[in-house]
């Protein structure tokens, strides 16, 4: 009866209802099956717990009851989003209709009546075209140190890292699925050859039929990255010439922006090209967690991989909801390492141990850095 489970992948038991059941243990038959399961099917148990550890990286982490939250409000406000759309279309229909009238008035109020109607329906359809091309696309977008995890309407699960914003295009999923987004993304793209998924991002536009892949592209930070986990993506530069770059799995392309080009000997480049502003390196995988370090961020916690303490600054403000003001001394420090999202107290006391540095925190959460005492 259930012998179909048996050719099921990662992402065929991500669409079961039975099995998500079962990974928020909130259904006891559910659980008691999938569990029986895997008595009579001992070698399918790698694959089920990789699908489960993949749905909660998927949920960020968030409680049931949040995710549902988050799905139920994206959902309602997609489909007052919609519902715009076909006024926006009644409209046009309207002024389709009044064009015809105006024609057929012409036999009684002649040619010069008849140019000036057309005039008017002309600017009227002109500014409506105008209007419609214009209709901002649905926005979906998370404060400082918060997450957000929903589905698109084709089923594309999409968690946001603090201070994202996320645009679905107004035709979403008519001929292609395009969305864009400012700032860092996990994306679990739902299946289907004949409509392409295009994210659009500041520096570049990657296109892929299904997979899952996480892109940080805050339009603030200096450098992009798009990271595969599964399947396979192209990504196209914006700058220079349109450079298209296939990505395969455990994968990452690092683009660097305002002109700032990586050096071909530097030990941490991976493979590029001579005088290229980006590169593509491996995905390196958290011993303790068993997820590659690009998205620990969905698992609460923060990695920095010899970044400087400008980018560094940046991370916390989004997290923490924060304000860092760093002076000119300490802005060149670098720092590697991985920590638990608690207070931004103890990561700071843990980057001292490091590079010394002295820090104040003001009431209006305004931290000021320095490696003096008087910051």
């Amino acid at each position: 009866m259930h012998s179909h489970y048996n050719d099921y992948k990662e992402e065929d038991f991500l669409l079961d209802e039975s099995f998500i059941r079962y990974c928020l243990g909130t259904d006891a038959v559910a659980i008691k099956f999938w569990k029986e399961w895997l008595e009579k099917n001992p070698d399918k148990k790698t694959i089920v717990e990789n699908a489960k550890r993949l749905y909660f990286l998927l949920n960020g982490n968030n409680k049931p009851a949040q995710l549902r939250r988050h799905e139920a409000d994206f959902r309602q406000q997609f489909q007052q989003h919609l519902e715009a759309g076909k006024q926006n279309r009644s409209a046009q229909q309207y002024t389709y209709t009044s064009w015809r009238q105006a024609v057929r008035r012409t036999v009684l109020y002649g040619l010069p009546v008849f140019i000036i109607v057309c005039t008017v329906l002309l600017f009227i359809s002109r500014n409506d075209r105008t209007e419609q091309e214009g209709k901002p696309a649905y926005t979906n977008q998370t404060a400082y140190g918060e997450h957000k995890s929903f589905k698109l309407p084709d089923g594309t699960k999409i968690t946001l890292n603090a201070g994202s914003k996320l645009t679905v295009s107004p035709d979403f999923n008519k001929n292609l699925r395009e969305i864009t987004l400012d700032g860092e993304a996990l994306l679990d793209v739902a299946h289907n050859r004949n409509k392409p998924f295009i994210i659009h991002t500041p520096s570049m536009d990657v296109r892929v039929l299904g997979t899952v892949l996480n892109i940080k592209a805050y339009s603030s930070d200096h450098k992009s990255e798009t990271s595969l986990i599964k399947g396979m993506v192209e990504v196209t530069l914006k700058q220079p010439g349109k450079q298209k770059i296939i990505l395969r799995p455990n994968q990452k392309i690092v683009i660097e922006k305002d002109g700032y080009q990586i050096k071909p000997g530097d030990a941490r480049t991976g493979i590029n090209t001579k005088d290229s502003n980006y590169v593509i390196r491996p995905l390196e995988e958290s011993g303790a967690d068993s997820a590659v370090n690009e998205i620990l961020w969905t698992k609460a916690k923060l990695v920095f991989e010899d970044d400087s303490f400008v980018e560094i600054a940046a991370m916390l403000e989004r997290s923490y909801d924060v304000t860092i003001e760093l002076s000119d001394d300490v802005k060149t420090f670098r720092y590697t390492g991985t920590f638990d999202r608690k207070s931004i107290e103890e990561i700071l006391n843990a980057l001292q141990l490091s590079r010394y540095f002295e820090y104040t925190i003001a009431q209006n959460k305004k931290i000021r850095i320095s490696r003096n005492k008087d910051n």
